[in-house]
């Protein structure tokens, strides 16, 4: 039993000299380590502390709206034949949207231009005057009247003799004495026309054919106007919000069959506080986000601010005008705009990314002249899209630590990566 223990007690001791050993082994490695040199350098990224002009800026809460809206109405009455767009379509300017049928206008066209030329034809004799055949049978026709007159008087002549011999009645005599003023009438209605016809035409007959032309042709081009507003067209660039009619139906004139937004530009109404309007200038830009992107800030420009305060809220409406070419801001969309205002200083940015949180206070961590890490507390100012104000020890173009600075320590050695 004694022997047992004895072997017992010296493996217990063999095994406690080894481990011991052992030990002393691994931290004579580990001291060893440590005096190879200092560790290795963390790899980061960096930008450059900028100096830029800024103005102070509020924080506003507004509504998207259409600059343009239209109800587009139909000048002529008919029938729809066709529809071109739906709603929701985008449409260029003057491009067509509806056409109402036309047939029976075409034909009335026909006729007022045949009409018209007519009475271009009409006026083109009038102006030349009479033909020289035309004359000498006016002329014919005067010379035999003038013959039968002067027969006509003749005979009444001879029977004025006859009735004073009282060879012939009373009745003869005034028979003939009435044929002779007859014939007497005819002679200078003839000779009334063969005068006509060596002077031309009259003026005032002239005028009367030219008033006729302008009416004929004042009808056709009204027909041609109404025909072109059977094709209704798109009064500006936008998107087409209601569609009011169906095909088939008929339209009267003046009955609305579309709406129409413009939707590019786009227009902000900011509800901006009676303290700070005076301070904004038309021009300005002002960085503008919408919930539904929130990973990216549109510019918009100050395009008019009206001099009416809102009721009850003393607010004056400042309108912003931005491009909007791809339609990613919607008609009643709540933006946040963020507007300058007041003079304008120079303030110290870096990019959003460079501050981090240290013992509840917002720091940077700028490389130093030995490529170490050194921590500098900052208090934030104002936001422009990516970059954010800085007060702080810092100076234009200190490069400041934007990704990798979240395990940094002030001191630690860095290796720039960019």
């Amino acid at each position: 039993m004694n022997k047992i223990l004895f072997r017992y007690f010296a493996a217990l001791l063999v095994f406690s000299i080894f481990l011991f050993f052992s030990t002393e082994s691994r931290s004579e490695k580990g001291g060893a380590d440590k005096k190879n040199g200092p560790p290795p350098a963390t790899g980061v990224k960096v930008e450059k502390v900028k100096n830029e002009t800024v103005q102070e800026t509020i924080s506003i809460v507004g509504s998207v709206e259409s600059p343009r809206v239209s109800r587009i109405g139909s000048e002529v009455e008919g029938i729809v034949e066709k529809i071109f767009i739906d709603e929701g379509d985008m449409v260029k300017k003057v491009r067509p949207l509806l056409q109402l049928s036309n047939s029976q206008l075409k034909i009335n066209i026909l006729e007022a231009k045949a009409e018209e030329e007519e009475s271009k034809k009409n006026l083109e004799e009038l102006k030349a005057g009479s033909r020289p055949l035309e004359i000498e049978e006016a002329k014919a026709a005067m010379n035999e009247a003038a013959a039968l007159w002067t027969k006509a008087k003749n005979e009444y002549e001879r029977n004025k003799r006859l009735f004073k011999d009282k060879v012939i009645d009373e009745r003869l005599l005034t028979n003939s004495g009435l044929e002779a003023d007859a014939a007497e009438r005819a002679y200078h209605q003839k000779k009334f026309a063969y005068d006509l016809s060596l002077e031309g035409t009259r003026k005032e007959e002239i005028e009367k054919a030219e008033a006729s032309v302008n009416v004929k042709k004042a009808k056709v081009f009204l027909l041609e106007d109404q025909l072109k507003k059977t094709t209704i067209f798109s009064p500006f660039t936008g998107v087409i919000v209601d569609k009011l009619v169906e095909i088939g139906e008929w339209v009267d004139a003046g009955q609305q069959v579309f709406r129409i937004s413009q939707i590019d530009p786009i227009r902000i109404t900011l509800p901006v506080p009676e303290s700070v309007v005076g301070q904004i200038n038309i021009g300005t830009e002002v960085d503008v986000q919408v919930n539904a992107f929130t990973d990216r800030t549109f510019t918009a420009k100050v395009y008019k601010i009206i001099p009416e305060a809102q009721k009850g809220s003393r607010t004056f409406p400042v309108i912003l005008v931005l491009r909007n070419p791809e339609i990613f801001l919607k008609i009643g969309m709540m933006v946040k705009g963020m507007l300058p205002y007041g003079t304008e200083r120079k303030a110290l940015f870096v990019p959003q990314d460079a501050i981090t949180v240290s013992k509840e206070q917002n720091v940077v961590y700028v490389v130093d002249k030995d490529n170490k890490a050194k921590m500098v507390p900052v208090k934030t100012g104002i936001q422009r899209k990516s970059l954010i104000e800085v007060n702080g020890n810092l100076s234009p173009g200190d490069l400041v630590v934007t990704r990798g600075g979240e395990r940094l320590r002030p001191g630690m050695p860095l290796k720039i990566l960019n």
